[in-house]
């Protein structure tokens, strides 16, 4: 018989198990982070009136658990570990086992509404997702061989670097054609990929990284979109000191890509040029002017979406 009580799941995942813990009636049990360990779970979740499931990004451990969850019907939120971590030391409890953090995941979800309700991901934007997060790493792999190709000595190390860069970059050629395919087929992000190539300084990449990791775009507000993307700018004040504003969090990958687009905008003509050499003229550091402009390009991008229009140079 299910039970009729309101039950919270916090869920702590690790490399090989997952630590599960029941909120109010404070449960916990472990399984092993596989597909038998996961059957288990959902036997126990069966039994219980869930309304909400949640667990930590981990490093992509827990992407098993959340696509096997969904396909029983079960939305798992992701959570950003430092929210979680706050709240924890905001409780006073000092103690750390992957059993407390289950509790406390459970309770966390079970005492913050989400601002918003995250969409279940499909299998292919699942596809499209681990493609760019696949070529980001190549092309994080190819600057590390570029920097090891000045260190060595040998002319063997040599030639043996420069046969994994060229492979390397065949990779992310490959990635690119199945990425910009995938968007060609999908009607949705094509629409979204023509409306965001429109704006100066978002190619194809850029694109595509923003369909699938900013997908929130055009549902949001534009202080919102700055604020997942990570620059928005935060002030520091306390009586009569007031600090430089700063910026922090949101989604480090995607920024460091659209960081390139808004880099490519900078030094190219056009409205968003002329914007980045304004901030210049008044004596703003370089790299403040282009995260300026990250800002401007989000929020735009968020708008145009929302608006379901293209760019217009009179758009700033």
């Amino acid at each position: 018989m299910k039970n009729l009580s309101k039950i919270f799941v916090g869920v702590d995942v690790s490399k090989n198990f997952l630590d599960v813990a029941f909120y109010p009636i404070n449960k916990h049990f472990r399984v092993t982070n596989n597909e038998v360990g996961i059957k288990n779970i959902v036997k126990k979740l069966l039994t219980q009136n869930i309304v909400r499931i949640a667990c930590e990004s981990s490093g992509g451990y827990e992407h098993v658990m959340i696509k096997a969850l969904k396909n029983f019907g079960y939305h798992v939120k992701l959570l950003d570990p430092k929210l979680v971590r706050y709240f924890i030391l905001a409780q006073s409890v000092k103690a750390k086992t992957d059993k407390i953090d289950a509790h406390m995941i459970a309770f966390y979800i079970a005492s913050n509404a989400p601002k918003y309700i995250q969409e279940v991901r499909s299998d292919e934007d699942e596809e499209l997702r681990d493609l760019i997060h696949m070529r980001y790493n190549f092309i994080e792999d190819i600057a590390r061989e570029k920097k090891r190709l000045k260190q060595v000595v040998t002319q063997i190390s040599k030639d043996l670097i420069f046969q994994h860069i060229c492979h390397l970059k065949q990779q992310v050629e490959l990635i690119e054609s199945k990425t910009k395919q995938l968007i060609k087929n999908n009607d949705s992000w094509n629409k979204k990929s023509i409306i965001l190539q429109s704006m100066p300084g978002i190619g194809n990449i850029v694109a595509s990284a923003l369909i699938t990791e900013m997908r929130e775009l055009g549902k949001i507000k534009n202080k919102q979109a700055a604020a997942l993307l990570g620059v928005a700018p935060y002030t520091k004040q306390s009586g009569t000191y007031e600090g430089l504003s700063n910026i922090s969090g949101g989604r480090f990958m995607i920024r460091k890509i659209v960081y390139m687009g808004a880099l490519s905008a900078c030094h190219s003509k056009g409205k968003l040029s002329q914007y980045y050499k304004r901030l210049k003229s008044k004596g703003k550091k370089p790299k403040v002017c282009v995260i300026a402009v990250m800002n401007k390009i989000i929020s735009i991008a968020n708008t145009l979406i929302r608006k379901n229009e293209l760019w217009k140079p009179h758009i700033i």
